[in-house]
Order: structure tokens, then C-alpha cells, then sequence
């Protein structure tokens, strides 16, 4: 029950993926970012060793089809899972399995797949990916953030019965040699993808100033004189 954006930037070459979902606390389980590699994410009824699997077929420079192929092959209920992968070279591929709970499906585009399950309709996939590619001007953070709202507001998860809320969330996107990784987690929340744009607008604010503090401490400014200087409130 859950609805996921997994890209590759065009512009800096970052991975990112953008997730909601009924579940609580589903950052625990996207760990599969790697900036020199690729993505992947595992969703539904979760095999909690694909994204290391797909990680470690990446690293050998297998292609995004190849991998979410081995995948499948290598389990006994992968007609349960929704696997979605990025590689190096941008493209994409990504599994919906038939017993997967409905609605259930993905979309594929230039360097992305946009998928989810146990959906209200077919449409918040669409809206997704639509967000995604009307929002190329955008930085990449921004354009994960977007595609989760539009599924949102396109219906987001819904059992066939009634509609069911976000209750967690994920913004994870992987580091380059000048712009810093993005990890941030909503856990427990009513409203997790409001929650998770709240907290992006926060920690935004704070863009290179971690960084900056370890590379030269000495002419580094307190926390606190940062946030004063830059008009953020504590």
C-alpha cells in the first residue's frame, strides 16, 4: 500500500526516490541508493533483501532490465512484489507482480518509474510521472516532492472500500561531489506527505552548511549564529 517515484537527475546525475505510504516508519526500508551505481526500491509485500541484491548486480554495471529480471527469477513470490530499478546509464525497469494488491501498476520514462499499489485508481501513477516530467526545471529534490503530491491529490491509496492516509514518508537522494545526500523520514504521521514537504522546507534552508563546517571549522559559525544570519527560525 504504497506509492513511490525512484529517478535519475539529468542535470547532476544524483539518484532519488520519493515514497508515501499507509505503512509507519517506510524510510527503514529504502536503502537502496547508490551514487555511483544506481537505485532500486522494493515495495508491497516486501523482500527486505532485494534492494541489496539489485545493488550489488548494479555495482557489476548490469543493466536496469537485467537486474529486475534476476530478481524476480531469484524468488518463489515475486508475483507479490513491486521492484523498481534505475542504472548508471539512466534507464529504467520495474516489476508489478500479479498478486500484488490492487490498484497496482507502474509507469516507465526517461530516467524514472513511478509505481504503486493498493491505489484508488490507475491515475496516481499517471499523475506522478506527469508531475515528474512537468517539473524538469525544477531541482531534483523539488521534483520528488511534487510527484508525491500529485498522487496524493490524485487520489493516493485507497483498499476498494475507503481511502487510506499517508502516514509515512521518504525523500532520499544521493550525494554528488558538490551537492550534499538528502535523507529525510516521516515516520508516524496523519498527513505524511504534507509532513515530509514541511520538513524538506526546514532543512533546505541549511543546504551546504554542514558540509561547510567539516571542511573548514575554524571560520565556521555556531548553528545558532547560522540561523540568525540566514533569517531561520530556531
Amino acid at each position: 500500500m504504497t506509492y513511490s517515484i525512484l529517478a535519475k537527475c539529468p542535470d547532476t546525475g544524483r539518484y532519488g526516490l520519493g515514497i508515501a505510504t499507509y505503512s509507519v516508519a517506510v524510510g527503514q526500508w529504502c536503502d537502496g541508493l547508490d551514487r555511483y551505481a544506481g537505485a532500486t526500491m522494493s515495495q508491497a509485500f516486501v523482500r527486505t533483501t532485494n534492494n541489496a541484491l539489485a545493488l550489488n548486480l548494479l555495482r557489476l554495471g548490469h543493466s536496469a532490465k537485467y537486474v529486475s529480471d534476476a530478481l524476480v527469477r531469484d524468488d518463489d513470490f515475486a508475483s507479490y512484489r513491486q521492484i523498481g530499478v534505475i542504472s548508471a546509464d539512466g534507464s529504467a525497469s520495474c516489476h508489478s507482480g500479479e498478486h500484488t494488491r490492487g490498484w497496482a501498476g507502474h509507469r516507465i520514462g526517461d530516467g524514472y518509474v513511478a509505481m504503486g499499489n493498493v491505489l484508488s485508481r490507475a491515475a496516481i501513477v499517471e499523475a506522478m510521472a506527469d508531475a515528474f516530467e512537468q517539473s524538469a526545471t525544477r531541482p531534483f529534490e523539488e521534483r520528488l516532492l511534487r510527484a508525491l503530491e500529485a498522487g496524493r491529490d490524485a487520489g493516493g491509496q485507497g483498499n476498494g472500500t475507503r481511502a487510506l492516509p499517508e502516514r509515512s514518508g521518504a525523500l532520499i537522494v544521493t550525494a554528488s561531489d558538490h551537492l550534499d545526500a538528502v535523507n529525510l523520514r516521516v515516520d508516524l504521521h496523519p498527513h505524511a506527505v504534507d509532513e515530509l514537504r514541511r520538513v524538506h522546507s526546514v532543512c533546505s534552508q541549511y543546504t551546504g552548511y554542514y558540509r561547510s563546517r567539516g571542511i573548514n571549522p575554524p571560520d565556521a559559525p555556531g548553528q545558532e549564529v547560522f540561523e540568525q544570519q540566514n533569517g531561520i527560525a530556531a
